[in-house]
């Protein structure tokens, strides 16, 4: 995506009294997109932005389209029981630095066997007290989402697992403005996400973490000061 598109798509999305489905296209290597504020970014093996490298707290799977949320309580929908799925620190998650803007660095691997290309149709971040919730969404101890890829329109994100194949390498860097997160550290991470719904899912399965934190991936300068207008938007959102 160049930049006047990501200007055009990013001004136009602040204004909550229109909504506008937006495609962000990962599908070649490196490629990225920006979308209320969020960076989206592919990895790819010679990426030298990151390893790629993470520590997984969910991870679901199921054939054609799968949803699921991280928790420490009882697993629902498409969660895969184990070692890879669990309750997510605020503390645990490491803080990147674009310019003077802040993100917390999230990973997704994605699995596919005959279809290549996979997409990611819903995701919402919650932050909450207690690391057991289930019952979701209904349950109001999860509280509004403070990001979602769906804010005002129907948006998606597509990818391309042969670009970087493997499990535990990393498909997707997502950065998400730290302001929206607060500043208690004690509380926990829900990050709720659907796959499959317009690019199918097939075979294994997808997987959440956390990066690694160190440098990040630089963006273009004309793009940091549309990132640093999108965390602006979000944060006077998120007041009122």
């Amino acid at each position: 995506m160049n930049i006047s598109k990501i200007v055009v798509t990013v001004l136009l999305l602040s204004l909550p009294q229109f909504s506008h489905a937006t495609v962000i296209d990962l599908t070649t290597a490196n490629s990225s997109g920006v979308l209320y504020g969020a960076i989206f970014k592919q990895i790819n093996a010679d990426n030298p932005g990151g390893s790629g490298v993470f520590d997984s707290f969910l991870r679901i799977q199921k054939d054609q389209v799968e949803h699921g949320y991280n928790t420490n309580g009882k697993l629902e929908f498409d969660t895969k029981a184990g070692a890879h799925t669990h309750a997510l620190s605020l503390a645990d998650i490491p803080v990147v630095m674009i310019g003077s803007v802040a993100y917390r660095e999230f990973c997704l691997d994605i699995n596919q066997n005959g279809q290549k290309t996979l997409s990611l149709d819903e995701l919402k971040i919650h932050i909450a007290s207690a690391a057991n919730l289930t019952e979701y969404p209904t349950n109001s101890n999860f509280g509004p989402a403070i990001y979602n890829l769906d804010q005002t329109g129907d948006n998606l994100v597509t990818m391309d697992y042969t670009l970087n194949p493997g499990s535990g390498k990393g498909d997707v860097v997502l950065l998400v403005p730290s302001v929206l997160f607060g500043t208690d550290t004690s509380k926990y991470v829900y990050l709720y996400s659907k796959l499959g719904v317009n690019l199918q899912a097939d075979d294994g399965f997808e997987e959440w973490g956390i990066g690694e934190g160190g440098t990040p991936i630089i963006p273009e300068p004309a793009t940091l000061a549309i990132l640093s207008l999108g965390s602006v938007l979000m944060a006077t959102r998120r007041k009122k």
